[in-house]
């Protein structure tokens, strides 16, 4: 008897599931407790303005200026101030309408996989949290215990997005097979997972994904915590 595919169910995290990108907001508190050097803040910062007006960036170069701060002290005391970054600062920030989106996928019977470029220690933490099964996302090198500031592997971000879970989804089913049943995502750089999935949809977007959205016929949703009037129709592709 045929075994049917498992359908995944792939979430953005940063701006899709969450209100805000965790990045920025864990560099904040790392300068407001002066665990990072205003050096490195403006770095971030100007890595950010970039990223916003799509010009070119490395996407590892935030992260190692983000994981610099850590490489005085070991791995285990960063994944900590990390943990706590997430219990204190983001956890009140998972968006209801995301967790509601993700519980009935998971009544259907959908996988739900977290694809972000976030950090491995935050997203264990969200795990917890949500009904999701799987997460890929950003991992720093460690040697002798303590971060590097280096990336392990290319951050999950733009295509690699894709290119990450489909590597992961062919070993985990190998024997079922897998489709890309629904893709949710905010940033344009979402948009080679979005265009691979049956159903697409574009959480709160920015203008370029938005005008591709509109423009391959996806869903666009509102998933703000207080909607301004703005986008609420659903599609699909």
């Amino acid at each position: 008897m045929p075994v049917e595919p498992v359908c995944i169910v792939a979430f953005d995290f940063d701006g899709t599931l969450l209100e805000g990108l965790s990045p920025v907001r864990m560099m904040r508190r790392l300068l407001r407790r002066r665990i990072i050097p205003l050096s490195v803040a403006f770095k971030t910062l100007w890595w950010a303005v970039r990223y916003k007006l799509r010009l070119p960036v490395e996407q590892a170069r935030v992260r190692e200026y983000i994981f610099s701060a850590f490489t005085h002290i070991s791995a285990a005391e960063a994944n900590k101030i990390m943990s706590d970054f997430y219990q204190e600062d983001l956890r009140h920030r998972l968006r209801p309408k995301a967790l509601a989106t993700i519980h009935a996928h998971k009544q259907a019977g959908d996988t739900i996989v977290l694809v972000s470029a976030s950090f491995l220690p935050i997203l264990r933490e969200v795990i917890k949290d949500v009904e999701a099964d799987r997460y890929i996302c950003t991992e720093m090198e460690v040697e002798d215990g303590h971060y590097t500031s280096n990336v392990a592997h290319p951050p999950p971000e733009g295509e690699q997005k894709l290119i990450q879970l489909a590597a992961w989804a062919d070993v985990a089913f190998a024997d079922s097979g897998w489709t890309l049943g629904f893709a949710y995502g905010d940033h344009r750089s979402d948009a080679a997972l979005l265009a691979a999935a049956a159903t697409a949809v574009a959480v709160n977007p920015d203008s370029g994904l938005e005008r591709i959205a509109r423009r391959e016929g996806w869903g666009i949703v509102d998933w703000s915590f207080r909607p301004t009037g703005g986008h609420s129709r659903e599609g699909r592709r």
